[in-house]
C-alpha cells in the first residue's frame, strides 16, 4: 500500500525503489518536463502509460526486435528531442477511447534536480541551516518551524529530532564544542531563550537559558583566539548588548553599550589590521562601532542612516575609508577609522534595497551589488554596470553567493512571491532557470561530504534538497 493506492511489481527491488521515491518527493511533480508534457494530456482517465523516449532508448533491446531496435538507435538523436509520451485508456458507456500523445521539444529541460522532499509539521520559517556531526561525514539540517520548534534532519531527508521551543527563533545556527572534547553542539535563540542542544537533540547542561528582557536580533558568536572560548553577543530589548560566554555568565568588564534604540541587526565583527570592530546597528539605522570590552572603536559624528538591508564590509577597493555599507538613499558609504564618512553614488534606491560587496567576476577585484524591489544591478570598482536584470516581483530576501566548482561563482536569489530561486553566473546567465522552489532562504553545500553540492530550500512546510552539480 501507497497512501491510498495498491502497487504492484514483478521485483521486490522494483517496489522498495518506488517507495524510496515517493517517500522523499522524487515524484513527477518535481518533473519540469512532465509538468509540460502533461498540460497536453486528458485530466483524467481509467489507464495512463507515461515513459520518456531517451529513457526508452537505453533499453529498446529488451523491448523490441531487432529491426525496431536499430532504427531507433539510428534515430537516436531525433528520439532524445522527445519530452515524452503517454497512453491514455478511458471507459464510455460502450466503448473504450484510447489516446496516444508524443511531443518533441526543441528544448529539453535538464531533469529536475530534487533528490528528496520532506513535509514537515507546519509552516518552516527561516534559512535552513547545515550542520555538522561527530559521528559520521555526512551533513544534517537544522530547519525551524512557526509553532516553534526545531527539527535535525539527516542527508536522507528523514527527520532524527523535533523539538518545542519557546519564544520566536532567528533562524542563525552556531556548531560549538561545549566540553572542548571534539563533540558538536548547536546554539541558537530565539526572542527569550538561548538554546543549545547535542546531536541526540538533549539540552546540554543548564540550557535553554531565559533572557532578562528578550533578544531583538540573532545572537552573534565569536571566538576571538580560536580556542573555543566563546563569546555570545545578545541585542535585548533594554537597548543593550550583552556579552556571555557559553556558560551563560556576562563577561567581565564588558562596557555594555547603550543605543538610542533597540538593535535588530546581529552584532557584526569586522577584524581590520590586528583590530576587533564589533559594530552595532538600531533599528532606527544608527551605527555604534565598539572593541572587545564593549568601549568605543569609532565614533561617527556626521549624520548617517544605514540601510536596514546593507551590510557591513571591510573595504578592499580604494583607501577612502575601512569599512562600507550603505545608507537609506544606497548611496556607498566609506567609514574611516576616525569617524569621517565619504560617499560614493551608484544611483538611487529605496531604503530596503540590498547591497553585497563580492568579487563576482573573479578578476580579483571587488563589486557591488544592488537589489532594490525588482532590480538586480551588478557594478565593478568603475561603476560599469556588469549586468541586471528585472524579476516578476520585489525581492525580499538577501541573496546568497556561493562556488559552483573551484572557478564559478553564483549568485542565488529568493523570489519568495513566485516561490522561485534564480541562480546567476557572473555575466548575468541564468545557469539553472527554472524549477528550484523556495521562498525563504537557501542553504547551499556537500551533505554528504562528497563534492556534489546540494542546494536545500523551503516553501510552506516542505523542505526540497536539490543536487545542482
Amino acid at each position: 500500500m501507497v497512501g491510498d493506492f495498491v502497487v504492484f511489481a514483478n521485483s521486490e527491488s522494483s517496489l522498495i525503489n518506488l517507495l524510496r521515491y515517493y517517500e522523499t518527493g522524487k515524484t513527477l511533480d518535481l518533473n519540469d518536463n512532465f509538468k509540460a508534457f502533461s498540460d497536453n494530456l486528458a485530466p483524467s482517465s481509467n489507464v495512463l502509460l507515461y515513459f520518456k523516449p531517451s529513457v526508452l532508448l537505453g533499453r529498446i533491446t529488451d523491448l523490441a526486435n531487432e529491426f525496431t531496435s536499430r532504427k531507433l538507435e539510428i534515430n537516436a538523436p531525433v528520439v532524445n528531442q522527445m519530452q515524452g509520451a503517454a497512453f491514455q485508456f478511458s471507459a464510455g458507456e460502450n466503448l473504450i477511447f484510447t489516446s496516444y500523445y508524443l511531443k518533441q521539444a526543441t528544448v529539453v529541460h535538464e531533469e529536475n534536480l530534487a533528490m528528496w522532499k520532506v513535509t514537515l509539521d507546519n509552516q518552516i520559517v527561516g534559512k535552513p541551516i547545515l550542520v555538522s556531526n561527530h559521528r559520521d561525514r555526512d551533513q544534517q539540517l537544522v530547519v525551524f518551524d512557526d509553532t516553534p520548534a526545531v527539527y535535525l534532519i539527516d542527508s536522507d531527508g528523514k527527520v532524527l529530532w523535533k523539538k518545542r521551543l519557546e519564544g520566536t527563533p532567528f533562524g542563525e545556527i552556531y556548531e560549538v564544542d561545549y566540553y572542548k572534547n571534539g563533540k558538536i553542539q548547536y546554539l541558537f535563540n530565539t526572542n527569550s531563550h538561548i538554546y543549545l542542544y547535542d546531536v541526540e537533540g538533549k539540552s546540554v547542561a543548564s540550557y535553554p537559558k531565559k533572557l532578562h528582557a528578550g533578544a531583538t536580533s540573532p545572537l552573534s558568536l565569536f571566538d576571538y583566539s580560536g580556542n573555543n572560548d566563546y563569546r555570545m553577543l545578545v541585542a535585548q530589548a533594554d537597548k543593550t548588548v550583552n556579552n556571555f560566554t557559553l556558560d551563560g555568565h556576562e563577561v567581565e568588564g564588558w562596557k555594555n553599550p547603550h543605543l538610542q534604540n533597540v538593535a535588530n541587526e546581529k552584532v557584526t565583527r569586522l577584524l581590520i589590521n590586528g583590530k576587533d570592530y564589533i559594530v552595532i546597528t538600531d533599528i532606527d539605522g544608527k551605527v555604534k562601532i565598539v572593541d572587545r570590552q564593549g568601549k568605543d572603536r569609532i565614533v561617527i559624528t556626521e549624520k548617517f542612516t544605514k540601510a536596514r538591508n546593507s551590510g557591513y564590509y571591510v573595504n578592499r577597493t580604494n583607501s577612502k575609508g575601512i569599512i562600507i555599507t550603505t545608507n537609506a538613499q544606497g548611496k556607498l558609504i566609506y567609514i574611516s577609522a576616525t569617524g569621517k564618512l565619504k560617499s560614493t553614488d551608484f544611483g538611487d534606491y529605496s531604503p530596503e534595497h540590498f547591497f553585497l560587496y563580492e568579487d563576482f567576476n573573479g578578476d580579483g577585484t571587488m563589486d557591488f551589488i544592488y537589489v532594490n524591489g525588482r532590480e538586480l544591478k551588478v557594478f565593478d570598482r568603475f561603476k560599469k554596470l556588469l549586468f541586471s536584470y528585472t524579476f516578476n516581483s520585489e525581492i525580499t530576501i538577501k541573496p546568497e553567493f556561493f562556488n559552483l566548482g573551484k572557478k564559478q561563482k553564483v549568485m542565488g536569489v529568493v523570489a519568495n512571491d513566485e516561490k522561485t530561486i534564480y541562480l546567476f553566473d557572473s555575466k548575468g546567465n541564468t545557469i539553472i532557470s527554472t524549477g528550484l522552489v523556495g521562498e525563504t532562504p537557501f542553504t547551499v553545500g556537500s551533505m554528504s561530504n562528497d563534492q556534489k553540492i546540494n542546494l536545500i530550500s523551503a516553501a510552506g512546510n516542505t523542505l526540497y534538497n536539490y543536487r545542482i552539480k
